[in-house]
Parts: C-alpha cells; sequence; structure tokens
C-alpha cells in the first residue's frame, strides 16, 4: 500500500507541474492517467479495507479504479441523483458546478430499481466556462464496486465543446421520471436497459415514441415499429433509447424537445462546429457541428492513418476549414513526409503538395491554412537537437494553391516553426520554438512573401497576470477595422488562448484577455 502512494504522489507532482511549467515538458495527461490506472486497480472485496491492491472502502476519498459502494437499488424516477450524491459524499466538490453527461446505461431490473449505472461527465470550470476535464463512473449494486476513471483534459476529449444545458443532470432527470415506468414494465418484464448519448436523435423519418405532448399510457411494440407514437422529422430532438434487457433486438425511442434548441451541437463525434474525425477508414470532416460530414479521398487515408500511427494525431492547427458552405478545405497529413491535401471547393476537386521528409525527425508541428481568396500557407516541422538543429517548412500560395512558393530557407531563428497564419492581403506571423524553459515563442511577421521577416514582442507577462502561464503557439491573425488581432493558444497541450492588439503590424502591441479555444 506504502508503494502505491509512493507512486500516486510522484505522479500527481508531475501532473500538477503541466499547468505551470515549460510546455516543452515530455510528461502529459495521458501518461498520468495511464500510471493511474496502473496504481490504482482494484481486485477483491476486503470488507472494510484494502487487501494488497484490493478495493478501497472509504466514504472520504474516491480513489481511481474500483471502490466499495454499498448504494442500494433505486427507484427510476430518482434518476442518477443517487450516485451523484455517492459521489459529492466520497469527494467533495468532484463534480463542480457545471458539467454534462455525455454518455449514461442505466439497467432497470422488473421492479422498476436501478441497479447498475455507466455514465460519462465533462466538468467545466470558470467564466466563461472551459472544459476542466471529466470522469467515467461505473456502478453496480450486486457487485458494491463502483469504478472511477478521470479522463485526459486535452480538448480532443471534449465531445461536445462547452457546458450545455441540454446536457445537464437535471434535464436527464426529468426525462427518466417522465418514461412511461409501467407500459414499459408490461412490454418488457424482464428489465430495462435505457441509454443516453449525447446529441443522439433519430434519423428523419425513424418510428419514435414523441414525448413533448406527453407519454403514452400504453405500448404496443408492433405499433411503435410502424411510426404509431410519432416519427422523426429531422430536427433537434433529445433521445433516450429503451431496450429489452432480456432481447436487445427490442428498442423504443423517446423524444422530447431540447432544453435549449439554440446549443444543439450535432451528435456526439463533433465538439466544435468545424471537426475532423479519424479512423482506419480514412477522414472524415465537418463544418456545421456534425450535421453532416465529408469524407478525404481514399487514396489519402494512409496518410492520415500516418499521423495516427507516429503518434502525433491531427490536431486543430493542421486542419483548414472555411466557414464558407462550398469553400476550401486543407489538411496537412503524413508521417515523416509532410503533404498537404487540399481542396478549394469543399471536397468536388483535390489536389496534393508536399513540404518535404523530414527524415529521423517526429513531424509533430503542423499547420495549414486556406483562405477563400486563394491565399494559403502550409508549415511544419520536427523536433530540434543540440547539434542537429530541426527540420522545419513553410511553403505559401496566392492563388489556391495552383502554384506554391517554398520560403524555408528564409525562415528566421534556428528552432522549430511551431504556429502560422496568413491574412487576406498575404501578411504572414509565425511563431517559433523556444528553449525548454522558455514559456513563450519568438513571433515573426513578413508583409513581402516570406522574403524577409520583422520580429515582434508581445506582452507575454500581461498575460501571465490573467493565468494564461505559458503559450506554445500562434494560432490565428487577422486584419481589424483597428488593426490587427492575433491569437496565440496552448494547443495541443492546454486549450487556454490569449488575444493581442495592435494598430500597427510592427508596432506595440497589447494584451486584449484571455479565451478558452473550442472552435
Amino acid at each position: 500500500m506504502k508503494k502505491n502512494w509512493q507512486r500516486l504522489t510522484a505522479v500527481l507532482l508531475c501532473a500538477g507541474m503541466l499547468t505551470g511549467c515549460s510546455r516543452m515538458m515530455t510528461w502529459t495527461i495521458f501518461d498520468t492517467v495511464e500510471l493511474l490506472q496502473d496504481t490504482f486497480t482494484g481486485s477483491s472485496v476486503s470488507g472494510d479495507g484494502w487487501e494488497d491492491e484490493g478495493i478501497n472502502d472509504s466514504e472520504d476519498c474516491l480513489m481511481e479504479g474500483d471502490n466499495v459502494c454499498r448504494l442500494e437499488p433505486y427507484p427510476l424516477a430518482e434518476g442518477i441523483t443517487p450516485l451523484l450524491e455517492e459521489l459529492e459524499k466520497r469527494q467533495e466538490n468532484l463534480m463542480g458546478p457545471m458539467f454534462n453527461v455525455d454518455e449514461v446505461r442505466l439497467d432497470v431490473d422488473p421492479s422498476g430499481n436501478v441497479g447498475g449505472v455507466h455514465f460519462r461527465i465533462s466538468r467545466y470550470l470558470g467564466t466563461p466556462p472551459g472544459y476542466e476535464g471529466g470522469f467515467t463512473i461505473d456502478w453496480n449494486s450486486g457487485t458494491q464496486v463502483l469504478t472511477y476513471w478521470t479522463t485526459g483534459t486535452l480538448y480532443s476529449n471534449d465531445p461536445t465543446g462547452g457546458y450545455n444545458e441540454n446536457l445537464s443532470a437535471d434535464l436527464l432527470n426529468a426525462n427518466l421520471a417522465a418514461l412511461p415506468l409501467a407500459a414499459l414494465q408490461e412490454t418488457m418484464p424482464e428489465g430495462l436497459v435505457i441509454g443516453f448519448t449525447a446529441f443522439a436523435r433519430p434519423s428523419a423519418g425513424e418510428a419514435m415514441v414523441d414525448m413533448r405532448s406527453g407519454a403514452p399510457r400504453t405500448l404496443d411494440l408492433s405499433q411503435a415499429a410502424v411510426g404509431a407514437y410519432g416519427t422523426a422529422d429531422g430536427g433537434p430532438q433529445w433521445m433516450l433509447t429503451v431496450e429489452d434487457a432480456a432481447d436487445g433486438d427490442q428498442m423504443l425511442r423517446f423524444c422530447y424537445a431540447p432544453a435549449q434548441p439554440e446549443q444543439w451541437l450535432g451528435n456526439p463525434a463533433s465538439y466544435t462546429k468545424k471537426d475532423v474525425f479519424v479512423s482506419d477508414t480514412g477522414l472524415r470532416y465537418t463544418r456545421d457541428w456534425g450535421e453532416t460530414w465529408k469524407a478525404l479521398p481514399s487514396q489519402y487515408t494512409d496518410l492520415a492513418q500516418a499521423c495516427l500511427d507516429d503518434y502525433t494525431d491531427i490536431t486543430r492547427s493542421s486542419v483548414s476549414i472555411s466557414d464558407e458552405e462550398g469553400g476550401p478545405v486543407a489538411f496537412l497529413l503524413g508521417g515523416n513526409d509532410a503533404t498537404l491535401v487540399y481542396s478549394m471547393d469543399d471536397g468536388a476537386t483535390w489536389s496534393e503538395m508536399s513540404l518535404g521528409s523530414t527524415e529521423d525527425a517526429t513531424l509533430d508541428r503542423r499547420v495549414a491554412q486556406l483562405l477563400p481568396n486563394g491565399m494559403g500557407l502550409a508549415a511544419a516541422g520536427g523536433n530540434w537537437t543540440m547539434g542537429g538543429g530541426c527540420w522545419r517548412a513553410l511553403s505559401l500560395t496566392k492563388d489556391g494553391g495552383a502554384t506554391w512558393q517554398s520560403v524555408s530557407d528564409t525562415l528566421p531563428g534556428e528552432r522549430s516553426i511551431c504556429g502560422a497564419s496568413i491574412t487576406e492581403d498575404g501578411t504572414v506571423m509565425i511563431s517559433l520554438e523556444t528553449r525548454t524553459e522558455d514559456n513563450w515563442p519568438e513571433v515573426y511577421v513578413s508583409t513581402d512573401a516570406g522574403q524577409s521577416w520583422t520580429p515582434i514582442n508581445m506582452p507575454w507577462t500581461d498575460a501571465e497576470l490573467e493565468e494564461v502561464y505559458w503559450i506554445y503557439r500562434l494560432d490565428s491573425l487577422t486584419r481589424t477595422e483597428d488593426g490587427w488581432k492575433a491569437r496565440f493558444t496552448q494547443e495541443p497541450m492546454g486549450n487556454w488562448a490569449a488575444e493581442f492588439t495592435a494598430t500597427d503590424l510592427t508596432g506595440h502591441w497589447q494584451y486584449g484577455g484571455r479565451v478558452h479555444i473550442q472552435s
């Protein structure tokens, strides 16, 4: 047991350093979670305590892994409230003031009592609320085991994009309580499995039980299958699924009105307005919160998969999706071969451009941008080593990718390029990595298509006063009525960003505030 606590202490010290030390830390939240999972893996109930690597039975804290939980089965009408209360009793403020319910499964016995729950929650803190992290809970009344796992705090784990009234525990509980339990018990006497997934909804024309005008008093499965209780119109419809515990093929969809229709985002695969999804079958992208998805041609599947195989992922900076329907899209893909795949007409036609091979360096810094007027850039970089320097590349276009000009040889400084942005008039700003012990990047601008560069001094200390203790890369440069705005982010190792403004591009810049990146 002592060994476990020593390991946990070491992990928490490393995890705590993530928020206040250099962005070049080799530890990530995933390392922390993995080690925590290795540290607390329950194997057997020991009555009132631990048995070697056993199950924790303390009501004072909630441990990673398996815990004893003697919560008795309770009526379905209580929703997930009893389990939330149990969590609060074990660890104060675990939930926080705001959280989204992302996924729920409830096992309901023939008497109508909940005896098992699985749910996943995302927690939000601050003003405006920002994604702080989340956790997964499994509870089984028969085994008296409650399993708790934290999830990472990186933006890619946030399935919803922000605190959302449609995903509140209160709404979930109210809709659970409104289910016609007596009719369901008569129809499915062996028990129920009730499910909820954030933003899932029936397809247009699909049969459902429309709860917007109240619950039906009786249920006939054959009638439900042909839409006698309602059919979906394709709009936002908050949904619970109810399956027969004895026959998984018997399933009903109960649909309610969303609490806030304007907060309806799409489906759980999308957490921002513009997003990508990558699997072994290829890359898909959306620009409307997941309402519609378009696929990258199959010949580029290997390039997309290489990003995952090399553990560098496809970060937000490596994706460019314009706001305009039918507008340009671009993705900087590949393992050690940096390749830009792009389309000026939203996928009607595709082109590709190679930035070159990183050779032995890991391609883990990617930036892609393609504007509707044809201006665009692609930038990539690898690890810097003493004596060997680093591989880096930057190419620009002003004709929608018909031609590209490499300006890699003119790049200032010596370290890897980690951020870049181009405006409609061709002005380019870049950020370069700095030493491990530094918390801020170097910043340069060019007004002559990358032939010369001017260093920019950003007031980083002003951002630090607002608790943005480190910044990794430039996210965007835009023209405003009064001059310029530049946004710098912690991506891919954090969610906070700092904005700066200036009337003169190469003059004095002012700190403009802290924002939480989700889009």
